[in-house]
């Protein structure tokens, strides 16, 4: 049997950006009014580095390295 509790729907826009010619994917947050970005693909733009491992491994490296200077800022999701 169904809930039948309102669900809050939460409709979000998914897009891709375009930075120095690289995809950039976006979701827009209606709740708050803003872009997310995908970090993993900022990070791959700014470093030059085509290898979607070489880029993750560098990120999962620096928000260790933030996280334990209590450097990381808190608006960051990622899965």
């Amino acid at each position: 049997m169904l809930n039948k509790k309102k669900v809050k729907q939460n409709p979000t826009k998914i897009s891709i950006r375009f930075f120095n010619d690289q995809e950039v994917r976006a979701v827009w947050d209606d709740e708050h009014a803003k872009w997310w970005f995908s970090v993993l693909d900022v990070v791959a733009i700014l470093n030059e580095e085509p290898e979607y491992i070489k880029v993750r491994n560098y990120w999962k490296y620096l928000k260790a390295k933030l996280k334990k200077e209590n450097k990381l800022p808190k608006k960051i999701y990622s899965r």
